[in-house]
């Protein structure tokens, strides 16, 4: 009977250390500065999933979903390879639009998320009531790039 409590205690450190925990609480996309940016900027009501380039590796996101959102949102985005060229999740960036450029939010959100394989899965982020664009751009390893850009509302 011991050894039993001692197996389950083994695997619930084992579970610990090869499966970390994923911190979901929720977190402030964009600081003060760019949320004052962004509310600066017109909001029109479109929805759009656009692959802008598509010689790399699929990109498919599955969360957000829906033409109308609340905040906070989670993302979950699956990447698969194309033509058996591995991907090269060193090259994953998310990008944020902000008025005419791209903000980087790469570090931030991942800081938040998770990695596993070739899925990414951010819960929690927030953002402001209005129109929103994000880009998600990853190479494979014959180093072609496809890049996928998602254009939501976050609704009150």
């Amino acid at each position: 009977m011991l050894w039993i409590l001692a197996l389950v205690a083994l695997t619930s450190v084992m579970v610990g250390i090869f499966y970390p925990k994923i911190d979901y609480s929720e977190f402030s996309l964009l600081t003060d500065d760019q949320i004052k940016l962004y509310l600066e900027v017109p909001q029109n009501k479109l929805r759009d999933l656009e692959m802008v380039t598509e010689e790399g590796p699929y990109i498919d996101v599955k969360a957000p979903v829906g033409y109308r959102l609340n905040s906070p949102l989670n993302f979950e985005i699956d990447i698969t390879p194309r033509d058996a060229a591995p991907v090269d999740m060193a090259t994953f960036r998310i990008a944020y639009r902000l008025g005419d450029n791209w903000l980087d939010v790469t570090r931030k959100m991942l800081k938040q998320g998770d990695i596993e394989g070739s899925r990414v899965s951010v819960p929690g982020a927030l953002l402001p009531v209005g129109q929103h664009a994000m880009r998600f751009t990853v190479s494979d390893s014959k180093k072609r790039q496809s890049e996928t850009t998602v254009t939501f509302s976050v609704g009150e």
